[in-house]
């Protein structure tokens, strides 16, 4: 089960979809931080991202500090077969 930090191989970033979408996922997170002046989504800290391939499924979500911690936030998963179109 590949989970998506931090650090990422840039040898396997453009065939794995969980590099992208955890990218995508701190990209929005920074923008709505920067434009409210508050954590989102959280109260105090602002969560992590999570991208993570599960079987077909690509799962993401904020939580943390570890994958295995609470989600804060997480979205419906989305099929891999949807991405590949």
């Amino acid at each position: 089960m590949p989970t998506h930090d931090v650090t990422v191989d840039p040898g396997k970033a453009h065939r794995d979809p969980g590099v992208p979408a955890r990218q995508a996922l701190d990209e929005l997170q920074d923008v709505i931080d920067e434009a409210t002046h508050d954590p989102w989504p959280g109260d105090v800290t602002p969560p992590r991202a999570f991208a993570q391939v599960r079987g077909d499924m690509l799962h993401l979500r904020y939580g943390g500090p570890d994958i295995s911690d609470d989600a804060v936030l997480a979205c419906e998963p989305i099929p891999l077969a949807s991405l590949r179109r």
